[in-house]
């Protein structure tokens, strides 16, 4: 029996009513604070429409709506298609493991701002809840997996939180018949902010009502809600492009045994946890 994790699915083609946008908005505020992850439904998504303008630009006026921002606009002029940036449309192929190696890809944060998955059939992303549990991810058709990811968690003072996850070996249903592994794998879209954005925790409405002045993750605490939150103030004298070298950097080096600390520093007393 597989261990599903409950995620919301936001039906995106009610965006643009005024009636769908605020029960968006209410849904969004009854889950973003405990997982990150989501599913994306009514897309209407074809092969001719581009991802950015269909996908990552409705969701981020949907954020700003939520944060209270009275520009919805704000996060979508810090990803403009046309300016120079970091994203990328890749396929990702996870390789067969020997049969004791049952993490394939370590529990980890990605580092931009939204990480849109494609459907695929094969089992195997899990989610780390705040329990502390590893739950597995269903892949629905219809769907497209949205997950939260450090730069949206910086520019949203920690409230959007960017979630832990890893790649496990797929189930034994799912293994080929003559009893090897089969590979998997993964069409994935990772947006990111313009190169040169400061990754400056926004001034919302919502934020400053319940005390959220900058808060996220810093040398003492991974998450945090508190208003006074060293690592993610000190976060603001750097752009994305910095945030995002700082990280491969340190990413590599762990995940080929260079280091084994479990935390890590990345930048300006932010730090990384690592996991199994």
């Amino acid at each position: 029996m597989m261990d599903w994790a409950d995620l919301e699915a936001l039906d995106i083609s009610k965006i643009d009513d005024p009636a769908g946008l605020k029960e968006l908005a209410e849904q969004v505020l009854r889950f973003i604070n405990k997982n990150g992850f989501f599913y994306v439904t009514g897309h209407g998504f074809t092969d001719e429409e581009k991802i950015h303008n269909t996908l990552l630009l409705p969701l981020l006026r949907l954020f700003a709506h939520v944060l209270e921002l009275p520009d919805t606009d704000h996060f979508v002029r810090r990803h403009r298609y046309s300016e120079p940036g970091l994203e990328y449309l890749r396929y990702m192929l996870y390789h067969p493991t020997a049969a004791d190696h049952d993490v394939w890809a370590r529990g980890h944060t990605d580092y931009n701002t939204l990480t849109f998955l494609f459907h695929q059939p094969v089992a195997g992303l899990q989610v780390l809840t705040p329990s502390g549990a590893w739950k597995h991810v269903r892949s629905p058709r219809d769907a497209i997996i949205v997950n939260i990811a450090d730069a949206l968690e910086f520019l949203s003072g920690g409230y959007l939180r960017s979630t832990v996850h890893r790649v496990v070996r797929p189930p034994a249903d799912q293994l080929r018949a003559e009893g090897g592994d089969q590979g998997r794998l993964s069409l994935i879209y990772f947006a990111r902010p313009e190169k040169n954005v400061v990754l400056k925790p926004v001034d919302s409405p919502l934020l400053r009502r319940i005390g959220v002045q900058g808060g996220g993750r810093s040398a003492d605490e991974e998450f945090s809600q508190e208003v006074t939150a060293e690592g993610t103030q000190m976060l603001i004298k750097y752009v994305f492009a910095e945030w995002a070298r700082a990280r491969i950097a340190k990413d590599h080096r762990f995940r080929v045994g260079l280091v084994d600390q479990r935390e890590k520093e990345i930048i300006a007393g932010v730090n990384e946890k690592y996991y199994d």
